[in-house]
């Protein structure tokens, strides 16, 4: 940090060098926050998914939940859906417990 003081105040070509690099990174930082502002317009006009009762679901096993032998998801449908966007969903080896959102 003191050698950057340094070369400041005295003004070189390295001085003028870093002052650029400087000036670049302020641009990227603010390309990149306003690439984050576009992105959450565009995924905010986007709808969202509607999931009705009927609708077939694949549901993702969590590696702790399950053997090395095991499927690594499950097949669902949906039931009913409740308030909250809470799910019921049924499988072939009978209705899931308490609900998935």
């Amino acid at each position: 940090m003191c050698r950057i003081l340094i070369l400041v105040h005295t003004g070189g070509a390295l001085a003028k060098k870093f002052e650029k690099f400087k000036d670049i990174r302020e641009k990227c930082r603010k390309r990149t926050a306003n690439q984050a502002e576009r992105m959450l317009e565009l995924s905010s006009k986007k709808g969202k998914i509607v999931i009705i009762p009927g609708t077939s679901v694949r549901i993702p096993v969590p590696l702790v939940d399950r053997a090395k032998c095991d499927q690594r998801n499950i097949l669902a449908v949906v039931m009913e859906c409740r308030v909250n966007e809470i799910f019921i969903l049924g499988t072939k080896f009978g209705v899931l417990e308490g609900g998935i959102r």
